[in-house]
């Protein structure tokens, strides 16, 4: 499971990180991808493979994948969870499902 804060200031639960790239196309994971967390409390960054190229003739998308960066925390993603909204009672089960499991 993915959990991803995203532009909207909201929790997105994903089932995984293949699954955020194939839905958050390269154009718009910039701007979009506020933070992403495994349910381990690993922490996710962006690595361009081909970078969004702008050009006067408008945009070609890129390709970018999701990579570890850090340390895990569980402290870090309960924190972003007690702080934000999820997404639908889904997410807010998965959510919650989570935090009962974490030691705090």
């Amino acid at each position: 499971m993915i959990v991803v804060l995203e532009d909207d200031n909201c929790l997105h639960v994903y089932q995984s990180i293949a699954d955020v790239v194939r839905h958050i196309e390269s154009l718009d994971a910039e701007d979009t991808l506020r933070a992403v967390f495994d349910e381990d409390g690993q922490r996710y960054r962006i690595e361009w493979i081909r970078p969004n190229r702008r050009g006067w003739l408008g945009v070609e998308n890129g390709e970018y994948r999701l990579v570890a960066d850090g340390t895990p925390s569980m402290a870090e993603l309960i924190k972003l969870i007690d702080s934000h909204r999820p997404v639908g009672p889904r997410a807010e089960q998965v959510l919650r499902d989570l935090e009962r499991r974490s030691p705090r």
